[in-house]
């Protein structure tokens, strides 16, 4: 596997990995049920164990609105399951989980959604609004370092490009308040039919607070959705940071870096008097750049996207002796 660092590890100087099973992650064993307003058909819905799809929010909803003074064009019978087990295309075991984008009549075309948290839609035929929160999700007893999952991905042939997403919520619950403390989306284009492993490498709002909640969701779209597009996902795993492995070997910062936030050239000065390597890593955890800094020397960061980027710095034996962040702005 490709040796990345994560974005944890620019969070703290010492840290291990410990791979650990979401509940239901494997895909293997699954739910059926059944999601109507009462007006309408009564369709069948499908989640695997742990997870819970987002086809009976999108019946509720599409229905209610079909109902309602926004819906006056639609019949409200057009509203599609999207999540399916599929037995036929898997990674591990002898299934996974498909999610299929569909147009879903009043509501448009929508990308078919699996979660490990509840949804709660709330409708008020009146007036045609509604109110939408989510509560729930796998409890964890540390910081979670990554979560990674094998995913297969396509869109119709001929159509415009799509992209399904991963995003990972780390909450820490404070009374009765659920406070996000860490972040990670990871957007999946094509894998031209094969397998792929995607990580999300979670970046934390400060060093110290633990959380005690994961959320984890997939969907086959998120914009410029495309009607087809078939996301398959497999063997999703999470890892935890522990301490004790890898020390810190530097007390002072060998390399001074400006300006911060950079629009083109970044001037990188090395006072440690010994050569380091300098590695820029995206929000996602891909490496972008990398660059050995013997004395002062520049880094061209004018072809990158605008957006906040994670630097290891690393001495001749590969310890991370410095770790920050660098903003690109446009």
């Amino acid at each position: 596997m490709k040796k990345i660092y994560s974005i944890v590890a620019l969070m703290a100087l010492a840290f291990v990995t410990r791979a650990q099973v979401i509940p239901g992650g494997d895909m293997e064993t699954w739910r059926t049920g059944t999601s109507h307003s009462g007006t309408y058909p009564t369709r069948t819905v499908h989640a695997p164990y742990a997870w819970f799809g987002f086809d009976s929010t999108i019946i509720y909803l599409g229905e209610n609105i079909a109902t309602s003074t926004f819906g006056l064009y639609a019949n409200g019978d057009n509203f599609f399951p999207q999540v399916f087990q599929d037995n036929t295309v898997f990674h591990g075991g002898a299934s996974s989980a498909k999610l299929i984008t569909i147009k879903q009549d009043t509501l448009g075309v929508t990308g078919g959604a699996i979660a490990n948290y509840n949804t709660n839609v709330q409708v008020n035929l009146g007036t045609g609004s509604f109110t939408y929160f989510i509560y729930g999700g796998t409890p964890v007893t540390g910081r979670i370092h990554s979560v990674s999952a094998w995913v297969q991905y396509h869109y119709r042939p001929g159509t415009i490009a799509d992209t399904a997403t991963m995003s990972v919520d780390l909450q820490k619950h404070f009374g009765t308040v659920d406070s996000t403390i860490g972040t990670s989306t990871v957007n999946i284009d094509s894998t031209s039919g094969g397998w792929q492993q995607v990580t999300a490498y979670v970046f934390y709002n400060d060093e110290v607070t633990t959380p005690d909640t994961i959320r984890i969701t997939f969907s086959s779209s998120i914009s410029g959705s495309v009607d087809s597009s078939t996301l398959n996902v497999d063997d999703v795993t999470m890892s935890n940071v522990g301490l004790g492995v890898q020390q810190s070997v530097a007390t002072e910062n060998p390399l001074n870096i400006f300006p911060n936030p950079a629009t083109g050239i970044v001037t990188v000065q090395n006072i440690a008097g010994t050569p380091v390597r300098m590695e820029l890593y995206s929000v996602a955890g891909n490496k972008v750049a990398e660059k050995i800094f013997a004395s002062q020397g520049n880094l061209d960061v004018s072809k990158m996207a605008a957006g906040l980027y994670f630097y290891n710095v690393c001495n001749t034996v590969g310890d991370i002796v410095q770790k920050g962040k660098l903003e690109v702005v446009h």
